[in-house]
């Protein structure tokens, strides 16, 4: 197996660990948002709960209040689950876009070698040649040379 052959199967690796990443990033993104919208709702939740806890306070039945802020402190409690949710998944992103970056430099460092690979073996090739293309005419030279006499 040639050299250049090995940088184009890393290349290939490279590919897809960059790819796979790619779409686990977007995948994170996606559940980001998710949650960011759950987190919207609750506290929309959150500020209808408080608005019928003060309905409930001009009310004569104290269930209505009581209602109102276990509803209130139960939408608190989700929206400081979802808030440690969110922060773990950003720095999920986080983590995955670092790891992105990295997978980008290295295949792109895998290119670079497959490239210089080529360019070296093209030069190899052309040395070659010209090599065997001086050899041809000092063997021509020299039986030339030989006819003179």
């Amino acid at each position: 197996m040639t050299l250049s052959s090995r940088f184009e199967r890393l290349l290939q690796v490279r590919l897809l660990r960059e790819e796979q990443l790619r779409l686990s990033l977007h995948q994170a993104s996606v559940e980001l948002e998710g949650l960011r919208h759950r987190l919207a709702s609750v506290y929309a939740d959150c500020n209808a709960a408080s608005l019928r806890f003060m309905v409930g306070a001009n009310s004569e039945d104290p269930t209505d209040r009581f209602s109102g802020i276990q509803e209130r402190e139960l939408f608190v409690r989700l929206a400081e689950l979802l808030k440690n949710q969110i922060t773990h998944v950003e720095n999920r992103i986080h983590a995955e876009h670092k790891a992105l970056v990295v997978a980008y430099t290295e295949r792109r460092q895998s290119e670079v070698l497959i490239e210089n690979s080529k360019i070296r073996k093209d030069q190899n090739d052309i040395r070659k040649s010209q090599k065997d293309s001086d050899d041809r005419h000092r063997i021509q030279y020299a039986s030339s040379k030989k006819n003179v006499r």
